[in-house]
């Protein structure tokens, strides 16, 4: 394939996979900054307000607002922190964590519905080159919400 066929496909691929894990979990999730932040708890628990805020790129008095919300909706906790008594960290309750699986649940079965065509060689192939990519571009890790095991990227998917 040519490199301009491949790059067009690439994102066309990409667009398309953005679009169906949108449309899958848009029933279950606000969006926007919330959205983020109920991500970034569920992959991160215990974040201070100060990295929540980092992260989703919200100022500090901003991100106290939307735990403020989110603590009213009964999605998250604030917890005390033993060793400073004034600092606080971000958890989900039962009700954000079962938010978050279907979130979740969408967000996987939506991917799978473009892998599922793939062998399983195809798809350790997929696997490898979008591993390489994302070192590449230097992925930052913390603000995609992805955890680093081993040098490695790991999202969330449940077992099938």
């Amino acid at each position: 394939m040519e490199p301009a066929a491949a790059r067009s496909h690439f994102g066309a691929l990409a667009l398309a996979v953005a679009d169906e894990i949108a449309n899958a979990s848009a029933s279950y999730s606000p969006s926007g900054p919330t959205a983020a932040a109920l991500v970034y708890i569920c992959l991160d628990p215990g974040l201070s307000i100060g990295e929540l805020a980092e992260r989703i790129r919200l100022s500090h008095a901003g991100t106290v607002r939307l735990i403020d919300r989110l603590e009213l909706e009964r999605l998250v906790e604030r917890r005390r922190n033993d060793s400073d008594r004034r600092a606080r960290f971000i958890y989900l309750t039962t009700s954000g964590e079962e938010l978050m699986a279907a979130i979740m649940t969408a967000r996987d079965d939506a991917i799978s519905a473009y892998l599922s065509v793939l062998s399983p060689d195809e798809l350790s192939t997929l696997g490898a080159l979008s591993e390489h990519l994302l070192q590449m571009k230097e992925f930052d890790r913390k603000r995609a919400g992805g955890l680093g095991i081993n040098g490695k990227i790991r999202f969330p998917i449940r077992a099938k």
